[in-house]
């Protein structure tokens, strides 16, 4: 676990959610496909949170081969704790079971693609 200590400022993408930005640095509760987790970084608690001196402590997380997310694991608010007890505990299981379901989807969309650009290949071939 690293930590990092400076003034919160936030960057909302549309598609990713809000990150934390101290410094250069950017943080992320999401999941490895970086979707936004409502309780971490939620709508109400940005204003309170930017401006103010927040202490992160974060975790590389692999998100695609060769590359990661910084993703938050505890975020003290002028030493206050903003997150509940348990969250990254429960968030990594809520990511696990998540998982379970994605794999299989994922993997017969890929099967179905590879055949679909086999069969294009094929008719092509005949032509």
């Amino acid at each position: 676990m690293y930590k990092s200590r400076g003034e919160a400022k936030f960057l909302y993408t549309g598609r990713t959610g809000y990150a934390l930005q101290i410094g250069d640095a950017y943080f992320t509760c999401g999941g490895p496909f970086l979707y936004q987790d409502k309780d971490c970084f939620a709508f109400s608690k940005i204003p309170e949170i930017t401006g103010k001196d927040v202490t992160v402590t974060w975790f590389h997380q692999p998100v695609f081969p060769l590359s990661t997310n910084r993703r938050v694991a505890r975020i003290q608010v002028e030493g206050v704790d903003s997150l509940p007890p348990g969250y990254l505990v429960a968030a990594l299981h809520e990511d696990r079971e998540r998982a379970k379901f994605d794999l299989p989807f994922s993997t017969i969309w890929m099967f179905l693609g590879y055949l679909l650009i086999e069969f294009i290949y094929r008719m092509r071939k005949k032509k």
